[in-house]
């Protein structure tokens, strides 16, 4: 999978957070049961995740706060229950970062990306370990002038396949890259690359930031996508090719874009050789938006879309699940906690955005990735760097676009610099486990289909603290089908909830321990009969939000709608609370 170049990022240009495929979440929102951090005295990033066969989780990405150099590719493993496995950094005196990373046939890792340590200019650097962090092998590519790896990925026979730029070919600027090398086993190194390809223009920069197999005719091809930008200025273009696996021959190649700035940072299959698109566009509704586009085997263009507010979104990376639905992640200056947070988002096969979630804090930099275990069952797994203290997750709405700009055929030379493969001695560390104070790295456990909480519920008389959540999926549609659920109750005293679509507050309900956690004007549910036993904590007050949506038109408040709800309770011998107690509050999008 492609990583976020997170040095660029460090420099405050955008942050791509790692996605690859879920399954079974397109209408359920994610919320945490778990976390841990990993850090040290600098700043480390999350460059891509994966999880191994016995569903443990492996992050790549950088850091200058351990390893060798001013900056090294850093890989982390957590095992299946969560626990930290280790730690490796791999690097030189200079600088590196796990920009690509993928796992192979045999469950080995693969990272890639730029260095500057081992060749007198920059260079693309390869490099395998094994599931305990022994390195197998480590080589660099070059040609005599830059080159850097932006993906890193495999096929069948196990040939790896890396994606990026080099300068070596057309005039100025950077051309986009494609090697082969051929499969090996155990520490056997490859000696040499079995396939290059460059394709580029004189007037123009090309990229790969993107690859990956598409094998669903029962041919091989490589498919990628990356950016194309010219000289001349006028912004850049999405640049989509797809190339044969022996030769690597460029099959075609398209050029996607508007008048400003759109790129092509991601790339996922559906299966029957359709592909989807991911990156940024400035012909949405803010600055930068998201981009999502779906093109067929043949280079045509089916639809595309944007998404986003006021300010700045992106997408460094797409997958699909077993219905078809799409997952994006990437970042967001429009929503969130404050400055740059990390972007979730879930979309329907034809485009239309399903649900929208950010994580940060009130810091400035963020950026957050998703794996599925293996099987399906089980929950999520996330990783994500931040620089607050206490990134949460919250839903947001945003605007859709349909975009219709001009596709059209790049010219240009390609060329087959063999270029020279020379194996390195990296250093390896091993870094502690602990919590840093710079960047750090997060690690999470969500589970499908769960929604955040936020505020401070309050305590009854008799010393009850209620607890609320939401079950199902909230449809302005369908029937029923999402039950808001409070526990702790005290015992037979009846409640009800109360609604709204204004934000988030926490303010004092009367003189007591409770918080009117919702921000007024509020819609009310119908009152609850009170369950459970008198005097304890034992009642439960549960509520079907669709079923009342459906009952209640004007309380419906469409799909799309972020929504905040909270339980209030009679309580009469807590004289200070107004003789009501008040539950903490549950947030959600409203699904169409």
């Amino acid at each position: 999978m492609r990583a976020s170049r997170w040095k660029r990022a460090a420099r405050g240009s955008r942050v791509a957070a790692a996605l690859v495929a879920l399954g079974g979440l397109a209408s359920a929102q994610l919320c945490p049961t778990g976390s841990t951090t990993f850090g040290g005295a600098g700043d480390d990033f999350l460059g891509g995740l994966a999880v191994g066969s016995s569903n443990e989780l492996y992050l790549a990405g950088g850091t200058d706060s351990f390893g060798a150099g001013s900056v090294d590719a850093l890989l982390l493993r957590y095992e299946a229950d969560g626990s930290f496995g280790w730690a490796r950094t791999w690097g030189g005196a200079g600088d590196e970062s796990a920009d690509a990373f993928t796992l192979d046939l045999a469950g080995a890792l693969l990272i890639a990306g730029p260095t500057s340590s081992f060749g007198p200019s920059a260079d693309v650097f390869l490099a395998k370990l094994d599931g305990s962090g022994t390195e197998q092998w480590g080589l660099t590519w070059n040609t005599g002038a830059d080159e850097e790896a932006t993906t890193v990925f495999t096929d069948a026979a196990g040939n790896v396949f890396v994606g990026g730029c080099s300068s070596v070919l057309v005039g100025a600027g950077e051309d986009a890259l494609l090697l082969r090398f051929p499969a090996t086993s155990g520490t056997t190194a490859p000696s040499a690359v079995s396939g290059v390809r460059i394709f580029g223009d004189a007037a123009a920069d090309e990229l790969i930031n993107s690859g990956t197999i598409d094998g669903s005719s029962g041919t091989e091809f490589v498919v990628t996508a990356g950016n194309w930008t010219s000289h001349a200025g006028g912004g850049s273009d999405v640049l989509v090719a797809r190339y044969d696996t022996v030769a690597l021959g460029l099959v075609w190649a398209r050029r996607w874009g508007g008048p400003g700035d759109d790129a092509g940072d991601a790339v996922a299959l559906d299966g029957t050789g359709n592909f989807y698109v991911a990156g940024e566009t400035s012909s949405g509704v803010g600055g930068l938006d998201v981009l999502v586009q779906k093109w067929d085997a043949s280079g045509t263009l089916l639809w595309a879309i944007a998404w986003g507010g006021t300010g700045d979104e992106g997408v460094g990376y797409v997958s699909q699940d077993a219905a078809g639905n799409l997952y994006l992640a990437g970042e967001t200056t429009s929503f969130g906690s404050g400055g740059q947070d990390g972007l979730l988002l879930a979309a329907s096969p034809a485009g239309q955005v399903l649900w929208s979630m950010t994580w940060g804090g009130a810091q400035s930099l963020e950026g957050l990735g998703l794996e599925r275990p293996k099987p399906s069952a089980g929950p999520v797994r996330a990783a994500g760097f931040s620089d607050s203290a206490a990134p949460v997750f919250r839903p947001v709405v945003g605007t859709t676009t349909s975009l219709s700009l001009s596709t059209s055929v790049p010219t240009g030379i390609t060329g087959t610099p063999l270029g020279l493969v020379t194996p390195v001695a990296a250093t390896k560390t091993s870094p502690p486990n602990g919590r840093g104070s710079g960047i750090e790295l997060y690690v999470y456990e969500l589970d499908q289909g769960c929604y955040p909480t936020y505020c401070q519920a309050g305590t009854s008389a008799a010393g009850c603290t209620a607890a609320i959540s939401g079950v199902g999926t909230p449809s302005a549609t369908l029937p029923s089908g999402f039950v808001l659920s409070t526990t702790g109750v005290q015992g037979q005293k009846d409640g009800l909830y109360f609604y709204g679509t204004n934000g988030r507050q926490q303010n004092p309900w009367g003189n007591g321990t409770s918080f009117q956690c919702v921000v007024p004007p509020v819609k009310r549910g119908g009152l609850l009969s009170g369950t459970g036993t008198i005097g304890a904590c034992d009642g439960v007050l549960v509520q079907d939000l669709n079923a009342r949506f459906q009952a209640r038109p004007a309380h419906n408040p469409g799909p799309g709608a972020v929504m905040q709800a909270q339980l209030w309770y009679r309580d009469p011998q807590n004289t200070s609370n107004q003789t009501t107690s008040l539950s903490d509050a549950v947030e959600f999008v409203v699904a169409p």
